[in-house]
Formats: structure tokens, C-alpha cells, sequence
């Protein structure tokens, strides 16, 4: 007969947070599920669980970004760098909800990604975020930190011998956004 369940609360908030951990991986695996990921994380209603989402994300991001070049290329990290943008941006933009530039700088990373040859997974990754901000009420093109990113991209997408897939990431991010290749002089 349990009469005290004050042990309850305990072993509620432990399981609850190795289930997040283990959801962030599964997060990372399976993009084509982060609609239903979605939905449910945002059911709890709990801002203390989208942090540690948030948080989970970002830290694996950096992991990831902190990879050699050689295991971006090599390895199935492209595909998960995209895979954690897309989370990373319906977790954030899609709510209205910034990404700090302490937290991850695009415009710093854009800068190196061109300078150390590094576009081809730094580009698509970047796009896959900033196709969230579509449905947002608060990053639209006319939103400044938006724009900058943009502005940045599209000097990207004009810079001659540029390979083709990062030239298309950029076209389909811009198509996305209803921003059309005679008109971007918004950018």
C-alpha cells in the first residue's frame, strides 16, 4: 500500500529527461517524422522542455560543424547537419522565436564556410533553417536579420564557379520565400 508517492516526481523528471536526449537523436535520424516530433514536443505546452530541445539541437549542431571537413564528406553528417537545421528552425523561426547569434552565428559561419571551402554542407544547412521562417509572422523578408542572411546568400549564389548544388540550395531557399530572382532587390 503506497501511501507517499513523493518518490514519483523523482523518477518522473529522470525518465523524462533521458527520453529527450534519446528523442533529440531520433530527431536528428528521421526528418521525414519532425512534423509528428513537432506536434507532440509542442502538446506539453512546456517552454522548459522546447529550451532543453533547443538547447539538445544546438549542441549537437556544433558537434557536428566541429567535424573535419573529410567526415562531412565522407560521412552521412550532411545529411544530418540538414536534417538538424530543419529542427533547429521549426523549433525557433517557425514559432517566431529568434536563433541568438551567441548561440549560432549564420553570418560568421557563412564567412568561414567560404573561406575554408566548406559551402557545400554549410549552405544547404543554413537554407534548411530559414525555410521555416516561411509560415512566421516574424521573420519575414522584411525582417533585418533575415535579410542580412539572405543578402549574404544570394552574393554567395552569384560568385562565378560556384558548384552547382550550393547554386540550387540558394535558388530553392529564395523560391520558397516568394522571392523571385528579377525582384530581390529586397535583399
Amino acid at each position: 500500500n503506497f501511501k507517499d508517492f513523493t518518490f514519483i516526481p523523482i523518477l518522473m523528471y529522470n525518465y523524462f529527461y533521458f527520453s529527450l536526449n534519446y528523442y533529440c537523436v531520433c530527431v536528428s535520424e528521421e526528418e521525414n517524422n519532425h512534423e509528428l516530433y513537432f506536434k507532440l514536443i509542442t502538446q506539453f505546452d512546456s517552454k522548459e522542455l522546447i529550451n532543453f530541445q533547443i538547447s539538445d539541437t544546438l549542441k549537437l549542431i556544433h558537434k557536428v560543424l566541429n567535424t573535419s571537413s573529410k567526415s562531412l564528406e565522407e560521412n552521412n553528417e550532411r545529411h544530418l547537419l540538414k536534417s538538424l537545421g530543419n529542427w533547429l528552425g521549426k523549433m525557433t523561426l517557425s514559432r517566431n522565436k529568434p536563433i541568438l547569434a551567441k548561440d549560432l552565428d549564420f553570418r560568421d559561419l557563412l564567412l568561414s564556410a567560404y573561406e575554408t571551402g566548406r559551402l557545400n554542407y554549410i549552405v544547404p544547412f543554413i537554407s534548411k533553417i530559414l525555410q521555416n521562417s516561411i509560415n512566421s509572422k516574424v521573420f519575414t523578408i522584411k525582417n533585418p536579420w533575415l535579410r542580412a542572411i539572405l543578402s549574404i546568400l544570394n552574393a554567395i549564389g552569384n560568385i562565378h564557379g560556384l558548384r552547382n548544388n550550393i547554386i540550387f540550395e540558394i535558388k530553392d531557399l529564395f523560391k520558397k520565400l516568394n522571392i523571385n530572382e528579377e525582384n530581390n532587390d529586397l535583399i
